[in-house]
């Protein structure tokens, strides 16, 4: 069942996690979530805008475009999950199983950059919402630090060791104390097979890394997202 984005669509996407978004094309990445009230018929009450597609579930007829997702063992070696059509999503959250194109995805950091304009300047967000989504929600608590108890599922995750990060509505927020890479108030997520994205501001970029494969977080998937951040802004 496909679901063209639109404002409802940016809205719920962002407020429950947009790095949950799964990929075709670059991989199918749809993050397990709890459970919300369900979406569904609500991603199709407005027209669609000239920008990004996503669909809950992957449509058949796109199968063959779905990337396989792996596992890496403890020696290190990669295996492929097998290829198989999704079943039919029941629960439509807008923060896991949704799934899309590596190149809508950067359509969405590139609308958030826009401050809620996408296309030629169709309005997804008003830019007073996107404002509050670069806002410290939390107050002095501290996010980006998880803890596992499924090491084949996820590492430990410490999104800034030494640092303090925030959480915004949808988003991490980067705190200070960074040279290099993305600057103090940038907003990131992830998605468990190790997709990642983040969104600066300060230097109208951002960045989407696709990887498709577990456990979460591990150290060479955070290697490579960090040598691919400090290439981008050491040629910019």
């Amino acid at each position: 069942m496909t679901h063209p984005i639109t404002r409802r669509a940016f809205v719920r996407a962002a407020a429950y996690g947009a790095g949950a978004l799964g990929v075709i094309g670059a991989g199918l990445a749809p993050m397990p979530s709890r459970k919300r009230p369900t979406a569904g018929p609500r991603l199709t009450a407005r027209p669609r805008p000239p920008s990004a597609t996503v669909e809950f579930g992957v449509d058949p007829a796109k199968f063959d475009r779905m990337v396989a997702v792996y596992d890496r063992a403890a020696d290190g070696t990669f295996k492929a999950r097998p290829r198989v059509q999704p079943a039919p999503p029941k629960d439509f959250n807008g923060g896991g199983g949704l799934c899309s194109t590596a190149n809508d995805y950067v359509r969405f950091t590139r609308m958030i950059l826009r401050h809620g304009l996408t296309g030629v300047n169709t309005e997804i967000l008003k830019a007073r919402t996107v404002a509050m989504m670069m806002q410290n929600q939390i107050g002095g608590l501290t996010a980006g630090k998880l803890r596992t108890f499924q090491p084949n599922v996820s590492s430990e995750v410490d999104t800034h060791p030494g640092g303090v990060d925030k959480w915004g509505l949808g988003f991490l927020l980067q705190g200070p104390g960074t040279t290099g890479v993305r600057n103090e108030g940038s907003m990131a997520w992830a998605g468990i097979y190790n997709t990642y994205f983040w969104i600066d501001p300060h230097r109208g970029i951002s960045g989407v890394v696709m990887m498709q494969y577990m456990p979460f977080f591990e150290k060479d998937a955070v290697g490579l997202l960090g040598d691919f951040e400090r290439a981008v802004y050491a040629n910019i």
